[in-house]
């Protein structure tokens, strides 16, 4: 597996490859691509399931790893760790926990509007059964 750098990431958008919609030419990162999550507002200790405002279509050659941006991170705030399997399309649907002892939101003076980056992974190889094609497999992020 080789992660994608920007050029890679811009190429296959490009193509019609890798799907990002609506697309922000300025959230490509030099290693990923910086997403938005709603409008959210998250009191100390709260837990909620936030949905991207981006459709993500992912190649069946393909995955992709959230990370959660450092600005957050270091205000307290925690993202569900998974893995955006090959073939997967529609909306990503993240679970967050504020951590801390103040409110987190991200129209935050300051604070970044882009909360998570979604590192792209090249597979070895097509997957046979990509997302949606394995029983009981469906899309929850509508």
């Amino acid at each position: 597996m080789a992660v994608l750098v920007d050029k890679s990431i811009l190429k296959l958008v490009s193509d019609g490859k890798l799907g990002i919609i609506p697309f922000d030419e300025n959230a490509v990162t030099s290693n990923g691509y910086d997403l938005l999550l709603e409008k959210f507002e998250l009191a100390p200790k709260e837990f909620k399931l936030l949905k991207t405002v981006e459709k993500i279509k992912i190649p069946n050659d393909m995955v992709a790893i959230p990370i959660l941006r450092t600005t957050f991170a270091f205000k307290g705030l925690v993202l569900s760790p998974g893995i955006i399997d090959a073939g997967y399309e529609g909306h990503l649907k993240f679970a967050v926990f504020n951590s801390s002892k103040e409110k987190i939101w991200n129209g935050e003076k300051g604070m970044p509007e882009k909360v998570v980056t979604l590192v792209f992974l090249n597979t070895s190889d097509k997957a046979d059964l990509p997302f949606g094609q394995r029983d009981g497999e469906k899309n929850n992020s509508q």
